[in-house]
């Protein structure tokens, strides 16, 4: 099997639903440890963020949060509302956002739930 270039790479990413790109982007990014430049003091994941505002009648858009992203415990597992991950729940410190009620912090890797 030939490996795929990083255009192919990333065109396949392009063409996946929304939903299917955060659980495929999750799970590689959750078997990665983030590289840091003094590993016996401190300890780093990447994860995958949404930055989310509203624009506000006045004109003037609130300020940009980060929502993390998190997967859903059972892939392929969702809350069918058409729209982006409108379940909400925290762990680690963190808000998460998720298209499931069961998800997995991608911090900790510890199963959390969203509502």
């Amino acid at each position: 099997m030939t490996p795929l270039s990083n255009r192919d790479l990333v065109e396949a990413l392009i063409a996946l639903p929304e939903r299917e790109l955060v659980e495929v982007v999750a799970l590689a990014l959750e078997a990665r440890e983030a590289e840091v430049a003094r590993p016996e003091w401190q300890a780093a994941k990447l994860v995958l963020a949404e930055a989310h505002r509203f624009n506000e009648a006045s004109g003037s858009p609130s300020v940009w949060d980060l929502l993390v992203l998190a997967r859903p415990q059972r892939l392929g597992e969702s809350v069918e509302d058409g729209c982006g991950p409108s379940q909400e729940g925290s762990c680690c410190g963190v808000t998460l956002a998720s298209y499931a009620k069961s998800i997995v912090c991608p911090v900790c890797g510890m199963p959390a739930s969203a509502t």
